[in-house]
């Protein structure tokens, strides 16, 4: 499974010019590899405490947004809008992961880069209809809203 991560880690990445970090997480939380890029490093400190509960945050945070999933559906991604960039937590569900991403603020997160990462990871030929993507975005910011102590973890998804 390391192996097979690093693999997607390095797929991940290269996919667009706006990720600048990426990692891989199995449904339990446990970050199985990760990759950033120097402009991560050098404009962001994920600090020791970060690195070891980001994976169970994560899931904190899906699992609070599959709760409305009988309203909008499954979340294809969950958005997160800094100052200076974007946190992604995209669930894999055939595959029984979670990517999390940190994109330059500028990128298209919601439905360009969040939709290249699932096509390369499902293989998928077309994506759904992108009114479902955009519903599941607006129930996610509504319920970050509320939740922002939280959702300030996300960028300590990346190792």
């Amino acid at each position: 499974m390391i192996d097979i991560a690093r693999k997607i880690c390095d797929d991940v990445i290269s996919t667009d010019d706006a990720i600048l970090a990426t990692s891989v997480m199995d449904m339990k939380g446990t970050i199985v590899a990760s990759q950033s890029k120097q402009t991560f490093r050098d404009n962001f400190e994920v600090t020791i405490d970060d690195r070891k509960n980001s994976g169970t945050w994560a899931i904190v945070i899906l699992g609070m947004c599959e709760r409305f999933k009988h309203v909008f559906g499954s979340s294809e991604a969950i958005i997160k809008i800094h100052k200076s960039c974007k946190t992604m937590l995209i669930p894999i569900r055939s595959r029984q992961i979670l990517i999390g991403l940190v994109v330059q603020r500028s990128a298209n997160a919601e439905d360009f880069i969040a939709n290249k990462v699932r096509i390369l990871l499902e293989g998928l030929e077309e994506i759904r209809d992108n009114i479902a993507v955009r519903n599941g975005t607006a129930a996610v910011f509504l319920i970050s809203l509320f939740m922002s102590n939280i959702l300030y973890i996300l960028g300590g998804w990346i190792l």
